[in-house]
């Protein structure tokens, strides 16, 4: 497991800084790939109890501030109902746009899941060249009179 200090939270934090709408925070946060890298190293008990974890204290710089955000946009790319509506249960008095994202997450979630599928290649087979051995070529010699040349090529 990471630990959130292993993640480059960069981008997110520009985009914090940047959003004047709770929409757009959503979709730069989705498009983040520590975003995904965290929906992916992390379960989801991990990623509601850091989200618990982030919401209790009050922000002391960007990073504390976007924490809620990341975690619960992470839940919702994991693609399961019960940990989100968890998640957007929970309180998070700093974190103004929490409930909105959380709550219009909900209301456009659409279950997913991730299925990995094993396909085995066709073998193909060159032709080989013909061998001596296996090359049956017939030559047929016609034989003509002498003098008659009428049924030659």
């Amino acid at each position: 497991m990471k630990s959130q200090h292993d993640y480059n939270y960069r981008n997110a934090e520009v985009a914090f800084v940047t959003a004047n709408t709770p929409l757009f925070l959503l979709r730069k946060l989705r498009s983040d790939p520590v975003v995904r890298a965290m929906a992916f190293d992390l379960s989801e008990d991990e990623i509601i109890g850091a989200l618990r974890s982030a919401v209790r204290r009050n922000p002391t710089d960007i990073r504390d501030a976007v924490l809620p955000y990341l975690y619960l946009v992470a839940l919702s790319i994991k693609g399961k109902v019960v940990p989100l509506k968890q998640a957007v249960d929970i309180g998070a008095p700093h974190a103004e746009w929490f409930k909105y994202i959380g709550n219009y997450l909900l209301k456009s979630f659409t279950p997913s899941t991730t299925q990995v599928v094993s396909i085995l290649m066709p073998k193909v087979l060159l032709p080989q060249p013909p061998t001596p051995s296996s090359s049956t070529t017939t030559v047929k010699m016609l034989k003509y009179p002498k003098g008659d040349s009428s049924n030659a090529l």
